[in-house]
């Protein structure tokens, strides 16, 4: 018998890869993994941890799992997309720097 699912609201962390910060979660649903990712942060630790607390409040609405992840992944894209669009400032990426600029 497979483990009971997971309590959303506890739900993944803040994982640093390459020297980036992002806020991730991974499940498993019907045999399969999923893995949803926040927009890199650089070395912004505590921006990609609020990004976690908003993806996982994206689930807070909904009554099915199901329904509870899709909401959390359009809040991670969001999150990406309007990562695009900031600009100004230095992020540190894969050992060297990227200015944002627009």
């Amino acid at each position: 018998m497979p483990p009971p699912p997971r309590n959303l609201s506890d739900l993944g962390n803040v994982v640093n890869k390459e020297g980036s910060y992002r806020a991730q979660l991974s499940t498993q649903d019907m045999g399969s993994a999923k893995q949803i990712r926040g927009p890199r942060r650089g070395d912004n630790k505590k921006r990609a941890f609020e990004d976690l607390l908003a993806i996982r409040a994206a689930a807070a609405d909904h009554t099915t799992r199901m329904g509870a992840l899709q909401a959390m992944k359009r809040e991670a894209d969001r999150l990406k997309e309007e990562a695009e669009t900031e600009t100004g400032g230095v992020e540190t990426v894969q050992g060297g720097y990227r200015a944002r600029v627009r």
